[in-house]
């Protein structure tokens, strides 16, 4: 991942207290306000404190909009995860407590959570109106249509993020967990932490995680982090989408998906079975450099058309670069009081390059187990356009699960999916007790950018799927 089509093709596998918008007594600064203060922290270093701030979206959006940072935990140094938060839709801010809430985080390694914010699952559409002026629009399926969103950049040098120094950033998953459960402790405890501001507890307020691509080793890695420190923020559930969970798995998946979709020849299947079976003893031998180079052939191999590997049916990939003009505007920085120390980019190559070696490493299938074990509920979905992450992938692993009713699932029938009994149908689910399958038809790697309406009855079928089951 040099150039941005590159990170991205590997990658996709893949605040100072102030004013909440729907709360009176606190007074609000006005952007102008935002933007000389910003000034003065640029002049004097900026302020990577764990932070809460209104973002005044008023104009689009019915409901508490904030952004903020949230300190890592590092001794001596000011690295933190940025974020944005949306509340759910029409509701006060005080009510929010009661909504369940769901962590966002985007794939990579290094890639921005602000592209489900602004371009997948987020209430607002941006609209560029000029290389100045932003406006933005609704989505109508937006998840902030019931649930509490926050989406946060990470790990730290990510998007919005900072890392103050490069030997900061986490090389592999349990380091990866360690800061993001330090910033969950400011997020939820710190005076300065947004949901500590609004309320949002862990008595009152369920917890879901839910990420795509890279996001399938980030999220169960979190998840089992924040169990085994005796789950104190109510976690009840986790998502994986098209996630790279099982880089063994993904590897024979590849190769057979792109045969049995007339990409490659047969002859070509064959001699790309070589290359398969040598990354699955170097994984098998953890030889991480190994496997990851021939990976990277093999992404090549298959895919000899260089057609879209998100989407196999796009004629092309999307722009979206409005979403790196916004931010990196001083219209975007001020509204969202956002304070960047570099360019912001959607995909960064140092946080890439620092997690290299986990990249190819075979070891969240069994975070997967363990959350199981322990009664988290677990929802895999895939599109069945993505080939970068086949849905062959999950196929593959989900049955081989060490849980004590992974029997059950196997045999649990893969059900026609569609909106109430006779609507539009939106793919097939398998279900049984904890274990959620869904596969998304006409949806390619980013399923809730290509099928906004099918993501969106998705997490709410999940949600309500398990709060039915679950007393909190």
């Amino acid at each position: 991942m040099i150039s941005k089509q590159f990170c991205l093709i590997i990658f996709c596998l893949l605040g100072l207290s102030c004013a909440f918008l729907t709360e009176p007594q606190y007074k609000k600064r006005s952007l102008k306000e935002k933007y000389i203060e910003n000034l003065l922290h640029a002049q004097q270093g900026l302020d990577f404190s764990t932070q809460c701030n209104n973002v005044d979206l008023a104009n689009y959006y019915n409901g508490t909009a904030m952004s903020g940072y949230l300190n890592v935990g590092i001794k001596n140094s000011t690295s933190a995860l940025g974020f944005v938060f949306f509340g759910a839709k029409g509701v006060p801010a005080s009510q929010l407590k009661n909504i369940p809430t769901i962590i966002w985080i985007e794939g990579g390694p290094g890639c921005t959570s602000m592209y489900g914010a602004f371009i997948e699952n987020g209430p607002l559409y941006i609209i560029q109106q000029s290389n100045t002026t932003f406006t933005f629009k609704e989505n109508s399926f937006a998840w902030t249509n019931d649930y509490n969103v926050i989406y946060i950049d990470q790990p730290i040098g990510t998007g919005i993020s900072h890392a103050q120094n490069k030997s900061d950033i986490p090389v592999d998953e349990d380091q990866v967990a360690q800061q993001f459960y330090f910033a969950l402790n400011q997020l939820y405890n710190s005076e300065n932490g947004c949901f500590k501001q609004v309320g949002i507890n862990p008595i009152d307020t369920p917890l879901f995680i839910y990420g795509i691509s890279y996001a399938g080793k980030y999220v169960p890695s979190i998840a089992q982090h924040i169990v085994q420190k005796g789950n104190k923020f109510n976690l009840k559930g986790i998502g994986m989408g098209d996630g790279f969970t099982s880089p063994y798995y993904d590897t024979q998946s590849l190769n057979k998906y792109s045969y049995d979709h007339n990409l490659i020849t047969l002859d070509q299947f064959n001699k790309n079975q070589v290359k398969v079976q040598s990354i699955q003893k170097f994984i098998k031998e953890k030889k991480w450099k190994n496997a990851t180079d021939l990976f990277l052939e093999l992404l090549s191999d298959v895919n000899p058309s260089n057609i879209d590997v998100y989407n196999i049916g796009r004629k092309e990939f999307p722009d979206s670069s409005y979403l790196d003009n916004l931010i990196n505007s001083q219209y975007g920085q001020e509204l969202f009081s956002f304070k960047l120390d570099k360019t912001f980019v959607q995909c960064d190559p140092v946080v890439y390059e620092v997690l290299s070696t986990d990249f190819i490493k075979e070891d969240c299938v069994a975070r997967v187990e363990y959350l199981l074990q322990k009664g988290i509920y677990v929802h895999v979905y895939n599109g069945d356009l993505d080939l970068i992450v086949p849905y062959y992938t999950p196929q593959l692993w989900l049955p081989k699960l060490s849980w004590s009713k992974i029997r059950h699932f196997i045999e649990a029938p893969l059900r026609v999916w569609r909106q109430g009994n006779t609507g539009t149908i939106y793919g097939y689910k398998q279900q049984y007790d904890l274990l959620s399958f869904s596969l998304i038809l006409n949806a390619g790697h980013m399923v809730t950018e290509d099928q906004p309406e099918a993501g969106y009855h998705l997490i709410k079928d999940q949600i309500n799927y398990v709060l039915s089951k679950q007393q909190f």
